[in-house]
This record gives C-alpha cells, structure tokens and sequence, in this order.
C-alpha cells in the first residue's frame, strides 16, 4: 500500500475534525452535544488546519511510512502536542478579560481528549499503511528470476544493537530472502528474552546445537567489538557442524551507527589475528601534528597509503605526497582530498634517489616531518637484484634524509622491518643499513631523526595473504615455505599508527618496535584462510611446501641480541637502545659500495653489507621439506 503525500494530506484533514467531533461526543451527554459543536466550529476549523501546518512543518508528508519508526512517531507527537498546547493558549486568553469571546468557557478536557484521538487516528493509520505493505511483501517473499526462493533461515551471533538492527533489517526486506531465527548471546540474564520477536535461545557454548534444532543454515556474527579471539572460537563451531558463516563490520566502521545487512561480508583474517588488536589512544596527536607540512615518500603503497590517511585526519597545514608510482600517487590523491578538503594535499611524483628532484621538492613545500617509507620490500626478489636494492634502500634513504637536513625539518621516521634484525637477505640488511645512515645523522647533528621496526603487515600488497588469497581463488596449490616457518603480523592501521606515536616519542638516533606477542605459523594462517573460503585443506586446497626461498629466514626477529628493550608511556610500543654507529667505518663502506652500484658487482656488495652488518648471512640453512603435506602442528 503506497499512499501519497496528497491522500495523506486529505485523509487527516478529515480525522482533525473527526478527533475534535469525537472529544466533544466523548466530553458531552447528547444533548449537549450538537450547541457545543455549533458554538465552537469556527474555532475547530482553523485549529484544525493549524493541526496539519504543524504536521507538515514536522515533515509527516516527506516520510516513507513503510519504513516508518520511532523518529516518525515521536515527530508526529510533537506536532499534536505543539497544536494542543496552542488551543490550551488560546483558551487561557480567552479566559481572561480582555480574550476573545469565541473561545470563552470552550471546554478544557476537549483538548486533552482530542491530543489522543488525534494521535491515534493518525498514527494508526500509518502503522496499518506499514503492516499491509510488510504483509504483501512477505506474501511475495524472496523471489530469483521471478521465481520464489527458500528463505534461509539465519542465527544472529549477539544479542545486542548490531545485532537487533541486523535483525530488524531482515524483517523489514523479506526480498533479502534471509529469516532470523534465533540469537545467540553469552549473557545468561537474556537467556529467553525476545528481541524484535526473536528469542535468545542460549550462549556461544549451544551454538551447534542449536543450529541442528533450528535447522540453520546460515550464522550471521554481529559482535562487531569482539576480540578476535572470540570470532576465531565461534568459527571454529561453525565450521564443526559446516554451516556458513559471515560477520558485520568492525567498529570503526561503524562510527555512524548504522549497520545493514548489505554490509555482512566474510570473516576477514584480521579478524583472526591470534591476538587482540592493538588499540592506541590518539586524542592527543592532533596538536603535535596540526598546522605542520608532513611529507610522506612512499605515500603510494600500503602502509604510506595508512599512514596519509591517519596524518590527514590530525588536521597538517599540508601534506605532501611523495612517490614514484604516478597512478598510484593520483588515487590517494583524490582519496584524500574527498575525505579531507581543508587540508592541502600536494602529490610529487619522485624517486627518493633522485636528489634534484627532492631538493626541488623540498624547497617548495618546506615540510616539517617527514616519513619514509619508500622501499624495494620483496625479499627473493631482491636477492636477485642486490645493486638495485642498495640503491634505492640505502642510498635512496640517505639522499632524502640529507635532502630533509638541509632544509631544516624539525623530524625524519624511516620505516624499517624486523628483517633488518640478523638479516640473512638482501632486502633486511640494506634496510639495517638504512637504520644506520638515520642514525648517524642524529647521532652527528643532535636532529630528531629515528626508526620505527615492525613486522609482516596483513594485506599490504604483494605480502603473505593477498598471494595466499589469490592461491586459493585459482583452486590452489597454497605454496608455503616450511611448516614451522612463524612471522610477526600487524594490520595495516597498527603498523602506520605504531610510525605516528613513534614520532611524538622519539628523541633522535632510537628505533621503535610494536610488541606483537607471539609470533605466528604461517601454516596456521594459510588453514584458516582457506577454511574461512568455505574449502577444506587437502580437498579441496592442496598445500604444497616449497621450502625456504633464498633470504628467507624460518623465525623473524624483532630485536637482536645486543640491543635493549625499553618500554614507553605507549601500551606496546617499545624504544630500543641501539650500539652508537662508527662514523667513520660506515662513510668509508658507502663510498665503496657507491662505486659498486654502478658497476653491479653484486658479490662485491654483499662484502661490504656484512663489513656494516657482520652478523648478515646470505646463505640460509637447507630445512627439510615435512613429509605429511595435510599434517597441521599448531
């Protein structure tokens, strides 16, 4: 039932004067019904029509009413109310002297009577005009092709409001083709209540009963503040009994309070880190961030992507961004400044090598802090591209980081990477040698200049589970490297707001890792991957191991053995006090090593890495590849 706004207009015209002619009947014996009436109408008739200027400046006529909720209904009150208390007014004055004598001795109680029959012969109409509509719906129910489907029939993980308004949402669009049938929810003390009409049939630990009971087939998770741990563990029961399973966004996707069910999507593995995500506070950033230029070199990639993101949000006077990837540059580009219109987003296509380039840079736009975060990552592909690695990580470093001396910025971050801890590849120890570079220069010129270690970030391009992912949507093989094999994992926003609150901490030449906690067996991850695809390891997915690729290290380090661990003012973030730099050894090797990039002796350059680095090995141990290729050890 679609009604109109004209109808609407028509039909309340009549139940305003019908609600008047009601209160009086309701008011009066019979035969003194009719001399009211006819004493008051030319009262009745302009209040009446006061009535619906009131509903329509309340925005009655502009509703959808087959959506209609409680904003539409406290709207309508407020219109009444407000006509009422008007009438009431008006009849005061008319008690007084110098009042109008057409509204003397009109009955008081009238106005308290017609305030509810008004409403309940406007809102009633509404809510049968919703009824009919949701009625007709479901009697077409979901339809595919023009054909009736099944409804599948859902189970809501958490009984709270993501999961009400889940609920409701399924109601309200039956075309969803999707029926709630129950909730699922720790809290014992809703245990047999009904939300929406939907009972609380019991905790997480009847999950697989219940969806026998019910004959579910599908289990929506709407804990969108749930630690990981607890959406790993109700995976895990779902995918015991093989039922399907999505979730709701988290949190912080949530900011506007809204959730629909058009936003459920897949569990994510970062929604089964095997930790809690680290939180940080960052209220207090914005005034050491506001009103700064902020250059980031790298802003392209994934992490200075973040990274522009978060910075952009504290409000810089200006943010530069610095990359060699011209259409990469031009999306976070326009990203940003959609997202950020005050702040003044400035792209430089660059090569942090190209010292022309970056002085020009940094003469025009005189930034204030800097993070450098461009790198070549890849660590077998470096392996075989020693002279290009050297130059764009060490040298690259050095020249931007002497390009941002020169022009005085108050602080420089380099991003560096666990890898540089005992590196036994190209791409770790040039980037230890770029940690060292940073450290020389805070270390001769007293600047803030400091470096920020993490390890593998989750879903940063060309990292572990995109290649995983893209395994697994081939049908596979998943190739893994070794069955023991464990990293370090860090989200995309931990790793660039580790860099942030690293830079309001640091005092020049230290280095600033993330405690992570235990690391991680990529084995575990590649499992759940391809289980959470709704395939089983071995049946549907083979795992192949390949063994270990050159450079590539069985265990990740976050700090070497000569090297302190502090903990800071920061929950999880650590300062490392680091071994003071040779100087003069450290200017000696990257004058030679200069003269070797341009000749690409490789062989020659990986001497003078480990002259820097002596704990550097380029040859990793021969590991056995495990035999049971479904064999899971956790």
């Amino acid at each position: 039932m679609a009604l109109r706004s004209r109808h609407l207009f028509a039909f309340d015209l009549v139940a305003v004067l019908t609600a008047y002619a009601l209160s009086f009947v309701m008011r009066f014996d019979t035969g003194y019904i009719w001399p009211q009436l006819s004493q008051y109408w030319p009262v009745v008739v302009p209040l009446a029509l006061l009535k619906l200027a009131l509903l329509y400046r309340f925005g009655l006529y502009r509703r959808v009413w087959r959506y209609a909720s409680l904003p539409e209904i406290v709207g309508l009150i407020n219109a009444v109310s407000l006509a009422s208390i008007a009438v009431g007014l008006l009849v005061l004055w008319g008690s007084t002297p110098n009042g109008p004598e057409i509204v003397q001795g009109f009955p008081r109680s009238v106005i308290a009577i017609d305030w509810l029959v008004t409403v309940a012969l406007i809102g009633g109409s509404r809510l049968t005009a919703r009824v009919l509509d949701e009625a007709q719906r479901h009697r077409r129910g979901p339809r595919l092709d023009g054909w009736p489907t099944r409804e599948k029939r859902v189970l809501v993980v958490g009984a709270g409001d993501a999961g009400a308004m889940i609920v409701r949402e399924m109601q309200g669009k039956p075309e969803l083709g999707l029926k709630p049938v129950g909730f699922v929810d720790d809290d014992a003390h809703k245990h047999g209540l009904a939300i929406r009409g939907v009972k609380v049939l019991g905790g997480r630990d009847q999950l697989a009963a219940l969806v026998g009971e019910s004959n579910v087939d599908e289990v929506i998770i709407a804990m969108p503040t749930a630690p990981g741990r607890v959406i790993r563990d109700i995976a895990a029961r779902c995918r015991a009994v093989g039922v399907e399973f999505k979730t709701i966004p988290g949190i912080f996707e949530l900011l506007d309070g809204r959730v629909s069910i058009r936003q459920v999507r897949d569990v994510r593995i970062e929604d089964l880190l095997r930790r809690d995500p680290i939180e940080f506070e960052g209220n207090h950033l914005g005034p050491y961030f506001a009103g700064r230029r902020i250059l980031v070199s790298g802003a392209g990639g994934s992490i200075g992507a973040e990274l522009c993101r978060q910075i952009a949000a504290l409000e810089p006077a200006a943010l530069v961004l610095l990359g060699h990837g011209e259409n990469s540059i031009f999306l976070v580009q326009q990203e940003l400044r959609a997202l950020f219109p005050r702040t003044a987003i400035h792209a430089v296509i660059a090569d942090v090598r190209d010292r022309a380039r970056l002085e020009e840079s940094f003469a025009l736009y005189r930034p204030d802090v800097v993070f450098h975060s461009a790198a070549h990552k890849h660590v077998p592909l470096m392996e075989g591209n020693v002279a290009e690695a050297v130059n764009n990580n060490v040298f690259g470093t050095r020249a931007i980081a002497q390009v941002a001396t020169r022009y005085g910025v108050r602080q420089f971050v380099f991003i560096s990477s666990d890898k540089a801890v005992r590196p036994t590849s190209v791409m770790g120890v040039t980037k230890r040698v770029a940690e060292l570079v940073v450290q020389d220069i805070a270390q001769s010129g007293g600047l803030i200049f400091t470096v920020v270690r993490f390890g593998n970030v989750l879903g940063s391009r060309g990292s572990l589970i995109p290649i995983l992912q893209q395994q697994i949507v081939r049908g596979g093989p998943v190739t893994l490297t070794h069955a023991d094999a464990t990293r370090y994992f860090m989200t995309i926003p931990e790793a660039a707001k580790l860099v942030i609150h690293a830079a309001t901490r640091a005092e020049g030449g230290d280095v600033f890792v993330l405690d992570m906690g235990e690391p991680v067996r990529i084995a575990d991850l590649a499992h759940d991957l391809i289980e959470l695809s709704g395939l089983r390891v071995g049946h549907d997915v083979e795992i192949q191991w390949i063994g270990l690729r050159p450079g590539e290290k069985l265990h990740e380090e976050l700090a070497g053995p000569d090297e302190e661990l502090a903990p800071t003012d920061v929950p999880k973030l650590l300062r490392l006090v680091p071994r003071p730099v040779n100087a003069v050894q450290l200017h000696r090797v990257l004058q030679d090593m200069q003269r070797h990039v341009e000749s690409g002796d490789e062989e020659r350059l990986r001497g003078l890495l480990q002259q820097l680095v002596p704990d550097y090995r380029w040859e990793p141990v021969a590991l056995p590849v495990p035999r049971d290729e479904g064999q899971r050890t956790r």
